[in-house]
């Protein structure tokens, strides 16, 4: 089952599932937050945008939060695997599995304290 993008060799399998999920959450993410501007400006009693201002920085707000949590638990417990640079993780992969990257089908998760 593959949730978007281009088509991949099977050992790229697991990554492009990923980036495709990605991308489908924020495509439904974008519609959904629009919507509910929508809404929010309709409920304005002018029908201006300081109640969809207000919103939308607050959201921000939140998903910058968000973000430094996640950079946190990234380099605290696994080892920046989410921040990693290709090159550090194709030789990471070859060091785990002694295999060539790409050739294998399965995805690792790199857990180091």
């Amino acid at each position: 089952m593959e949730f978007g993008g281009p088509s991949t060799t099977r050992g790229e399998i697991p990554r492009s599932r990923c980036s495709g999920l990605r991308e489908l959450i924020n495509e439904y993410s974008s519609t959904i937050m629009s919507i509910a501007y929508g809404r929010v400006q309709d409920d304005t009693p002018d029908g201006g945008y300081t109640n969809v201002l207000k919103i939308g920085i607050a959201f921000k707000a939140w998903a910058f939060c968000l973000g430094l949590f996640y950079i946190y638990m990234d380099r605290r417990y696994l080892g920046k695997g989410m921040s990693m640079g290709e090159t550090q993780r194709t030789k990471l992969e070859v060091e785990l599995e002694g295999t060539e990257p790409g050739k294998s089908n399965s995805c690792i998760i790199i857990c180091r304290r």
